[in-house]
């Protein structure tokens, strides 16, 4: 099996992942305060991991992403907002998106997230 070296931001990243029977299904990765590589499964699409680890990562101090322009609904109904025009990336076009959302109900979350014993590493 071929893996590709790090990427020195995953060093210094906190990250977080969802795990539904026994398998990682989710994760998202913060880089400071910009979410990175958020991914989830196929299987697990549509019941929540994905917007669960938003809210922890955004609860953290996570502030910015820059999306496939695809997603950008799912950021904006987690309280993101487009920043600027739409860009292309190695051939997939992107935006940036900030977080606009803050208060109590992102500290509700985190506190759920810690209750829960979210996996963090």
């Amino acid at each position: 099996k071929v893996r590709a070296p790090p990427q020195a931001a995953d060093a210094r990243s906190r990250h977080w992942c969802c795990v539904r029977r026994g398998a990682v299904v989710a994760t998202v990765s913060l880089d400071g305060s910009r979410l990175r590589q958020l991914a989830v499964t196929p299987e697990a699409r549509g019941v929540g991991c994905g917007r669960v680890l938003v809210r922890a990562a955004v609860a953290a101090g996570g502030r910015g992403v820059r999306a496939w322009a695809s997603s950008s609904g799912f950021y904006e109904k987690c309280g993101f907002v487009r920043v600027g025009d739409a860009y292309e990336s190695n051939g997939v076009s992107c935006v940036r998106m900030e977080v606009v959302s803050r208060g109590a109900r992102w500290l509700v979350v985190a506190a759920l997230v810690s209750r829960a014993g979210g996996a963090e590493s």
